[in-house]
């Protein structure tokens, strides 16, 4: 069981150290009002997938905090010290910008997100989708918002703002 733990934690910062020119962006759980927590969850997903596609960010979900976390508390049970794997997944998760948002479903559906500095606690950019009415009609416009949503952040990090 140590040797896969060991093994599964080597992986995942072999693969970290492979993005680590890339900073980190974390992608929070779209949070649901009136809608589904199917429906949130599968526009998070669009933002994560919209985000990996600039191949500009190492991208994590709110699921891959969630199992680092694991894999710590798993590490910590079994008594194994890694530092250097310790070390690499802290910085994974030390992400300076993150994307929050919302779904608000009444009549229609109304996604908003954020980006945010977390250095600063300031809003770096914002942008919406809605009202439209059938969700069918959403997820796939997600992932041009997310990398509207980063436009601003790639364009100030290259000069261009």
């Amino acid at each position: 069981m140590r040797h896969l733990l060991g093994l599964a934690i080597t992986l995942l910062c072999s693969l970290a150290m492979a993005d680590e020119e890339r900073p980190a962006l974390v992608i929070l759980d779209i949070v649901p009002h009136g809608a589904s927590e199917v429906e949130a969850t599968a526009i998070g997903n669009g933002l994560i997938r919209g985000a990996r596609e600039l191949e500009a960010f190492q991208v994590f979900s709110s699921e891959d905090a969630r199992q680092f976390l694991a894999i710590e508390r798993q590490k910590q049970l079994l008594g194994v010290s890694d530092e250097a794997s310790l070390g690499m997944l802290q910085s994974g998760l030390g992400a300076r910008h993150v994307i929050a948002g919302s779904i608000t479903k009444t009549t229609s559906y109304q996604l908003e997100v954020r980006l945010l500095d977390t250095t600063s606690a300031k809003v770096i950019s914002q942008a919406a989708l809605g009202p439209i009415e059938r969700f069918a009609d959403l997820p796939a416009q997600v992932p041009a918002l997310a990398q509207q949503l980063l436009g601003h952040l790639l364009a100030e990090e290259s000069g261009h703002a």
